[in-house]
């Protein structure tokens, strides 16, 4: 099971993960769950945990939601992207009642120039 943590510190976030995917329940990889970019609005960093295939479409769809808008706001940029798609690829799976394979979980932190950071 993943574990995923985000911390508060005086000079920022710190986010963290550990490093082992799971594919098929068989074989393990080993590799980053942190990722994050730059954007018009400032910085994005994501740790997952869960469906590792899920969790990484969604920051994708993040990403590229973000890189696409000129809105200087990325948290409602990244929450409206987050909603809907938890909605396209879980709430519509037809295991998702009953299989915690399917879910996934994001911690994600924003810095938009001249504000604070927000995790």
């Amino acid at each position: 099971m993943t574990i995923a943590a985000g911390f508060f510190h005086r000079d920022g976030i710190l986010l963290c993960a550990d490093t082992e995917h799971q594919i098929g329940g068989e074989f393990k990889t080993h590799e980053s769950k942190l990722t994050e970019f730059e954007c018009v609005a400032g910085r994005v960093a994501f740790a997952f945990a869960g469906n590792d295939a899920f969790a990484v479409s969604a920051i994708e769809e993040c990403e590229r939601k973000l890189k696409q808008t000129s809105s200087k706001d990325a948290l409602t940029v990244v929450r409206a992207a987050l909603d809907a798609e938890y909605k396209r690829i879980v709430l519509t799976h037809p295991e998702q009642a009953f299989n915690v394979g399917v879910h996934y979980w994001l911690l994600f932190a924003v810095w938009q120039r001249g504000c604070p950071v927000k995790l």
